[in-house]
């Protein structure tokens, strides 16, 4: 198998992960499909960064490291009794998603930036959907009531960014 066809079918993998992160989310699904969108996610982010690598510099490489172990922590998380509530064990794997993914989306969107290999609107998004949905998780477990359609919106704007990657990933237009 050749790299290009690895990179193409990631981009097939980071679509579906692109939908079934934000409809996990929204649609408050058991754990299943968010179990199965990371997974995607992770061999879809491989992808990503396989197409842009050599231009995308250490931060680009520590974000991708960062990114792929906050979804290693979250299909850890995901099976744990309390998961939704963030309680217990669930609830401190849940922090560090966060603090690994935050950082990581910043990072390899930096990297992306870099690299000029997808859209700038690309990066932007993927980085901007996770801040706002992150943010609100984290009011939203300070007691706040109302914040959960931001979460909604911010995975959404989050997914809309991958499956955009993952469609320029199908069609090998990430080759300048």
């Amino acid at each position: 198998m050749s790299a290009t066809f690895l990179i193409r079918w990631s981009g097939i993998a980071v679509i579906l992960a692109g939908i079934f992160t934000p409809l996990a989310t929204i649609m408050d699904i058991p754990p299943g499909l968010g179990f199965v969108a990371a997974i995607l996610f992770i061999y879809g982010i491989m992808g990503i960064y396989a197409c842009q690598y050599e231009k995308s510099g250490f931060w680009g490489f520590f974000g991708f490291i960062l990114v792929i172990l906050s979804n290693c922590i979250y299909l850890g998380q995901a099976w744990l009794p309390g998961c939704s509530q963030f309680e217990g064990v669930a609830g401190v794997l849940g922090s560090m998603v966060g603090i690994t993914g935050l950082p990581g989306f910043l990072l390899l969107s930096i990297g992306a930036w870099q690299a000029n290999k997808l859209p700038r609107w690309m990066p932007t998004v993927w980085f901007l959907g996770y801040a706002i949905s992150y943010i609100s998780v984290l009011i939203a477990n300070s007691g706040v009531q109302g914040v959960e359609p931001f979460i909604n919106i911010g995975i959404t704007i989050w997914g809309i960014g991958f499956i955009g990657a993952g469609f320029k990933l199908w069609n090998c237009s990430f080759e300048q």
